[in-house]
């Protein structure tokens, strides 16, 4: 299964949120991080993206993970994330075809 988290901030925010993004502690060994990608848009500043991979057996555990290291941006102005849980089909028993049998 794979964890996203999106975060968006603006570009004068960036020594801030640096620090604390270079504090955090690294996955714990069942999860496989993969980023952080960047963008800037013209709107919002800048946008991180990381994807997180894990075993679905532990997602609640995965999940915290994220969620406390999402926590520590917690007062960088302008900052903003969201969690997102995704899975692929074979994870809920269908395929592209139609339900596993």
């Amino acid at each position: 299964m794979v964890i996203m988290s999106t975060v968006s901030y603006l570009p004068e925010n960036f020594k801030d949120a640096y620090k604390r993004f270079k504090d955090l502690p690294p996955p714990p060994s069942f999860v496989t991080m993969k980023g952080p990608y960047m963008k800037t848009e013209a709107d919002s500043g800048l946008k991180g993206y990381v994807i997180y991979e894990f075993d679905k057996s532990k997602m609640r555990e995965a999940y915290e993970f994220v969620a406390t290291r999402m926590g520590k941006f917690v007062g960088v102005s302008n900052f903003t994330y969201s969690i997102d849980v995704l899975f692929e089909p074979a994870d809920i028993g269908i395929n592209a075809f139609g339900p596993i049998q």
